[in-house]
């Protein structure tokens, strides 16, 4: 009995120790990816995010916008949970 209740926990905290894709830990909705980011503001369904589209402030989406394009795409997508009052960091 106690083999098998010794086998459980190990099966337990290795699952618990799991990564997901992109390497992150978790899968909370504040460990989203620039995937799921792209997704939940693309409101055009052009596969990116423009200055009207974002819901962040104007400076962020300035930084964010490494290629200055006007877009955000995943690979620009911020990391990290929102900022106060549900801003993106």
């Amino acid at each position: 009995m106690m083999k098998y209740f010794s086998l459980f926990l190990l099966m337990a905290f290795a699952a618990g120790c799991q990564q997901r894709p992109g390497g992150r830990k978790g899968g909370g909705p504040l460990d989203a990816s620039g995937a799921d980011f792209v997704k939940r503001l693309d409101k055009d369904g052009d596969g990116k995010v423009s200055a009207q589209e974002f819901d962040g402030p104007e400076d962020h989406f300035s930084q964010c916008d490494k290629n200055n394009d006007g877009y955000l795409t995943e690979d620009e997508a911020p990391g990290g949970p929102p900022a106060r009052g549900g801003e993106r960091r």
